[in-house]
Formats: structure tokens, C-alpha cells, sequence
């Protein structure tokens, strides 16, 4: 038995080279649900793909759709390779990283949206009370710096409880290296609520755009959809919170149909929701937006 308090998985008793004497996802990746991952998520890949060629418009987002898909095609494809040997640091640590990071280029494509809309719709930048590329920089920059936040103090766990589980001293304490993660974690959620918050408003000031009937009827479905995109992703980021609150042996760490509901499906729902029609379908024709220049996100200043 490990002598890790909480810790109910297998044990290794002879950990050859690259492996440890716990599992550290805490159980044995199912391979069915591994496979199921990385299959859904390339099928999203391959949508957005075709997207990314087929409309110019929105290049940046469905670039930015499709590297989070394969960063989750990735992180699945780890798993079943972890399924198979659940001890390996090294494919534990891929799983891991790809995962957690893949929300970053999705969550950053949900920012977009809102960007496009001020830009692209008549009058869209009443809508938002700054310049719509000072919100995606702010809340892509948050998110690129809690998650690395998040990825150092779960290596710190894995390396912590590793070297306990051999008897071996520790360059920080558990409570320490999860304090990490729980703080990388609280502020990406409470970013992330932020922007939630913006989207509510600019969907409440749709109401007062002088548009045309369809154009109105568009940009409102546009925002809604958007809309129920960050909830999806913001459920997925409240249970990692979650997790890591109750703690890294508590039992939603350890439960692989906690993982499947809340790290998985909200994911996967959020990017099923922007492939079954292409965001492009929503917008004016150039002839009839507020800005005929094309746009592109990742630019120092508007460009209109």
C-alpha cells in the first residue's frame, strides 16, 4: 500500500526508469474515454480546418479553434498512452499541459467574437466602453499568465508527491505547491468572469443599435451563442477549481466521470457549438458593415 494519505490508486512496486511509484493521475485512464477524446476533438479539428480555408474573415478564429482541438487530440492521444502505463511522468506531464492549456486559444477565440462584433456590425463599437483590442489582449495575456501559473504548481505537486512516495526530501511543501495552482486557477476564473460580464452588457446594448432587422437578429444570435460558449468554458474552469480546493488526493480528483462531465464534455460542447455554423454567416457583407478594412485581431492598434 502507498504510504500517501488519501491516495487510492495502484502502486508500482518496481518503478523502472521514467516512472513512479503512484499513479499521478490518481486511477488508470480509461481508454475508451481517451479514445472518444482525441476522436471528437479531431473531427472539431478537421471542421474548423475546412473553416480556416473556406472563410477569410475569420481566419484568426477558427486558427485559434483548431489549435485548441489539437492540443486536446494531443492530451487524449496521452492518454491512451498513459492507459497502458499510468506511472510514466513524462506522458502524464504531456496530458496534463495539453489539456490545461488547449482553453487558452478557445477561450481567446471567445474573446474574438465580441472584437468581431464591435468591428464588424454598423455602430458595433458602442457596444463595449474600450477599444475592443485592449479587452482581447488584457484577458488573452490573463489567461496565458495564470495558466502557466497552473502548470508550474501541478509539476510541483506531481514532483512532491513523487519524490514523498520514494521518501525523498521535497523542494516545497504539498501545501505549497497546490496554493500555487489554486491561485493560477481562482484568478483565471475570476478573468474569465470578467469577460462574462462585458459579453452580458454588449448583449444588453444590442437593444439599442440603429440596424437593420436582420443584421440586429444576427448579432444578437452571435453574442448569445458566444455566450453560452464562456459558460461551457467557465464550468470546465470552476471544477479545476474545485479540484484543486478540495485537494489533490480528494475524490473529484480522483473520479474519472467527474473528469469525463466537467473537464471533458463542456470542452468538447463549446467547440461543437462554433462548428456547426461558421461565426462568418452572422456577419454583414463588407459592403454593409461599419468598417470596410479587413481586421486582424493580434494588431497593436484598431485598425479601421
Amino acid at each position: 500500500m502507498s504510504s500517501i494519505p488519501g491516495y487510492k490508486g495502484d502502486i508500482n512496486p518496481t518503478p523502472g526508469h521514467g516512472e513512479t511509484r503512484i499513479s499521478i493521475y490518481l486511477y488508470r485512464p480509461w481508454f475508451g474515454g481517451a479514445i472518444a477524446g482525441a476522436v471528437t476533438f479531431g473531427i472539431v479539428l478537421c471542421v474548423q480546418l475546412f473553416f480556416l480555408f473556406k472563410y477569410k474573415r475569420t481566419r484568426w478564429f477558427h486558427g485559434l479553434l483548431a489549435l485548441g482541438s489539437l492540443m486536446e487530440v494531443g492530451g487524449y492521444a496521452a492518454r491512451i498512452r498513459g492507459h497502458a502505463n499510468q506511472f510514466l511522468i513524462n506522458v502524464f506531464i504531456v496530458q496534463y499541459f495539453l489539456i490545461v492549456v488547449a482553453p487558452i486559444p478557445i477561450a481567446a477565440a471567445i474573446y474574438l467574437v465580441l472584437t468581431y462584433a464591435s468591428k464588424r456590425f454598423p455602430n458595433g463599437r458602442s457596444l463595449l466602453a474600450m477599444r475592443p483590442n485592449w479587452i482581447l489582449w488584457f484577458f488573452v495575456l490573463m489567461d496565458v499568465a495564470t495558466i502557466a501559473v497552473q502548470v508550474c504548481g501541478a509539476a510541483l505537486v506531481g514532483i512532491v508527491y513523487s519524490k514523498q512516495a520514494r521518501g525523498e526530501s521535497t523542494p516545497v511543501t504539498t501545501e505549497t505547491a497546490n496554493n500555487i495552482l489554486r491561485a493560477g486557477l481562482a484568478v483565471q476564473t475570476a478573468s474569465f468572469t470578467g469577460f462574462l460580464f462585458l459579453l452580458v452588457v454588449a448583449i444588453f446594448r444590442t437593444k439599442k443599435l440603429a440596424l437593420p432587422a436582420d443584421q440586429h437578429r444576427n448579432i444578437r444570435r452571435l453574442l448569445c451563442l458566444n455566450l453560452l460558449t464562456a459558460l461551457l468554458v467557465l464550468l470546465r474552469t470552476v471544477y479545476r477549481l474545485a479540484v484543486e480546493i478540495e485537494g489533490y488526493f480528494g475524490s473529484a480528483n480522483q473520479s474519472q466521470i467527474l473528469f469525463t462531465c466537467l473537464e471533458y464534455l463542456p470542452v468538447i460542447l463549446a467547440l461543437a457549438l462554433f462548428s456547426i455554423v461558421p461565426i462568418a454567416s452572422f456577419f454583414p457583407r463588407e459592403d454593409q458593415a461599419g468598417e470596410h478594412v479587413p481586421m486582424e485581431p493580434f494588431t497593436v492598434k484598431d485598425t479601421y
